[in-house]
């Protein structure tokens, strides 16, 4: 008789999500990923490693969907401007592709993007989630946790980010 495999078989929609990424077809991949990860598990684990690839690449994109674009107005300095889009200089200076911090001058258009950072520390999974909104963005695992001999109190911590606590 056939023995059975050490490790689960790996659904095909996970192999599938990763040639439609392959293919730039990110809004199909994540509608299949989604699923996945909500299962937990190591299946549940690698879904959520592809969403965070996905996720950071659409985070990231100067052309994607929520992209934004900003004029300057006299008397916009970076710290005003950025504060009133709810963006980092970090982000604008990426989307925009410059190499430095120019002047800013009126009628300049810039690329922003606003963020909603918040994380959530997941205790028993031994994981830190970056969310913007309530999109998981990506998950990062937590090498080594003390306790200091308290007991924890909270499985899962949410700490709300502004902009300027990032450097994206």
């Amino acid at each position: 008789h056939d023995a059975l495999p050490i490790w689960p078989r790996r659904p095909e929609a996970l192999a599938e999500a990763r040639r439609l990424m392959d293919r730039g077809s990110l809004p199909k991949a994540l509608e299949l990923l989604q699923p996945l990860a909500e299962q937990g598990g190591v299946v549940g684990k690698e879904a959520k490693e592809l969403i965070g690839r996905l996720r950071i690449r659409q985070l990231l994109d100067p052309n994607g969907p929520d992209v934004k674009k900003y004029t300057v107005r006299k008397g916009d300095s970076w710290i005003r401007m950025v504060r009133k889009l709810g963006c980092s200089q970090a982000m604008v200076v990426h989307l925009n592709g410059l190499m430095d911090i120019p002047a800013l001058h009126a009628g300049d258009v810039f690329k922003y993007r606003p963020l909603d950072f918040h994380v959530v520390v997941n205790v028993p999974e031994k994981e830190i989630c970056l969310y913007d909104g309530t999109d998981f963005v990506k998950g990062y695992p937590i090498l080594s946790m003390k306790d200091g001999g308290k007991k924890n109190v909270e499985d899962r911590k949410s700490t709300r980010l502004n902009s300027s606590h990032l450097a994206i």
